[in-house]
């Protein structure tokens, strides 16, 4: 009789009706029987009966969690459900659900504080979330790095909790060859994986590598087209090259498909600002800053709008609004102070912003928006710390 054989480690997970981020752990921690086709990135697969044979050990391993923690199986019961509920929306992870997310991974910690998915669910979205500014990195950080240090000792192999890690050393600590380092590590033992792909591609931006950073970026997205920020990535990079029209037309293309978000519209009004005089989109950038009305970025993007149209006034006022927001707002400030040409201001704000970990701070080297502090000494010293340099980085900056 022919073995049955599950290809992938999606098809293991659905086989074992858990997450592929559980049957990784399995694996890792517990032994789960995995085989790897032969070369260097060979994809992972397992045989049925080999499954069948090894569950009841996770059988035994919940048994003794319950006893020794002292959670009862109810309450292990209803925190994977809540890991379930939590790992299907992440992956279909946006701005606005992401709190929901949040909640529910915080639930399932409750229900049973010896989670470690939970745990390591909860990182990813504080971090997101700092990331994409709707929390403040000095809280959100932090955070993350104390739910990783819940279970550090629990599971050293885990690949969800090296690459959670890995993120926390891109976005907060600037531990750049470390972060490179744990994705690739990552990688060889799960190609497919969308956040270390992910993270790399970040990392390609701080460097100025705009052309690999958007081979990453399509890649990831191929393996998840739902996930928001992947496809805000394929709009963001363009902008950088300087391919003002096609970021433009690659947003109103994700629109089309169903996307949205306040990261398209910041992307978009910034785009606009390259393209053409400001006074006939200074209806859309208010429109736009309606439609969004808790993003920090677009009101910059207004601000400057304001100081460069003469209405020093309107942009001053941006300027104490940003100020009594705890959030990200520093990349918003500096904005709003390169249009008033006030430059040593604009570079304090850059400073806050890199040390915030906010996404923006990546774009550091490219970002057109900067160009006016080019010849800043400050600004140079600030690109040296804003992103590892490699030999003859290839920027692929283009028209």
């Amino acid at each position: 009789m022919q073995r049955k054989r599950l290809d992938s480690w999606k098809s293991i997970a659905e086989y074992l009706q858990r997450s592929t981020r559980t049957a990784q752990r399995w694996h890792a921690a517990h032994g789960l029987p995995i085989h790897h086709l032969p070369g260097e990135k060979g994809a992972a697969f397992a045989y049925a009966d080999e499954i069948d044979a090894w569950l009841p050990t996770v059988s035994r391993l919940q048994a003794n969690q319950s006893a020794t923690s002292g959670t009862s199986a109810a309450a292990i019961s209803r925190a994977n459900l809540l890991l379930a509920t939590a790992n299907q929306l992440w992956q279909i992870r946006s701005e606005r659900n992401i709190h929901s997310i949040s909640k529910l991974y915080r639930e399932a910690i409750d229900e049973d504080p010896a989670n470690v998915d939970a745990f390591i669910g909860l990182a990813n979205t504080l971090i997101f979330a700092c990331i994409h500014g709707m929390l403040a990195g000095a809280v959100g950080y932090p955070r993350a790095q104390e739910a990783l240090h819940r279970i550090s000792g629990a599971e050293p192999l885990n690949l969800d909790a090296r690459c959670c890690a890995a993120w926390l050393d891109l976005v907060w600590k600037r531990k750049w060859e470390r972060a490179r380092a744990a994705f690739e590590h990552v990688l060889l033992e799960e190609p497919r994986n969308t956040s270390a792909l992910f993270g790399k591609a970040m990392l390609c931006i701080a460097e100025g590598r705009l052309v690999e950073a958007l081979d990453l970026s399509w890649e990831a997205w191929g393996l998840n087209t739902l996930v928001e920020p992947l496809s805000a990535m394929l709009c963001w990079i363009p902008y950088l090259e300087g391919k003002y029209h096609k970021a433009l037309q690659q947003i109103s293309d994700v629109r089309v498909s169903g996307a949205y978000g306040a990261t398209y519209a910041a992307i978009e009004a910034l785009a606009l600002i390259q393209t053409d005089s400001l006074r006939p989109h200074l209806e859309r950038f208010e429109a736009l800053t309606y439609d969004y009305p808790n993003d920090r970025t677009l009101d910059g993007v207004l601000g400057y709008v304001y100081a460069k149209s003469g209405d020093g006034e309107r942009a001053h006022t941006t300027i104490q609004q940003l100020r009594s927001d705890p959030k990200n707002t520093a990349y918003a400030a500096a904005l709003v102070w390169i249009g008033l040409n006030r430059h040593e201001e604009a570079l304090h704000s850059l400073k806050a912003c890199y040390a915030s970990g906010s996404r923006w701070s990546f774009g550091f080297r490219a970002d057109p928006m900067l160009k006016p502090l080019t010849r800043n000494a400050q600004f140079a010293a600030l690109l040296e710390r804003a992103g590892p340099r490699r030999a003859n980085p290839a920027s692929g900056n283009g028209g």
